[in-house]
């Protein structure tokens, strides 16, 4: 096991992002394609109502 004082001190694996450069965790990474590199008609979230599409399911309320 790891003691708590090494496991805060670990360094955390970074990814860097193929368009513009940006690095971070895989988590963040994964929100800043998604919300600077991905086309609107191309987002994963829509309303069932009407046509507007977002990257963040969020912003559908």
């Amino acid at each position: 096991m790891i003691p708590k004082v090494q496991a805060l001190q670990r360094p955390r694996r970074r990814y860097r992002c193929k368009k513009c450069g940006k690095t971070n965790r895989k988590g963040r990474l994964i929100g800043h394609i998604l919300k600077h590199h991905v086309p609107m008609d191309q987002a994963p979230f829509s309303c069932g109502l009407c046509n507007f599409r977002c990257t963040e399911v969020a912003d559908l309320t």
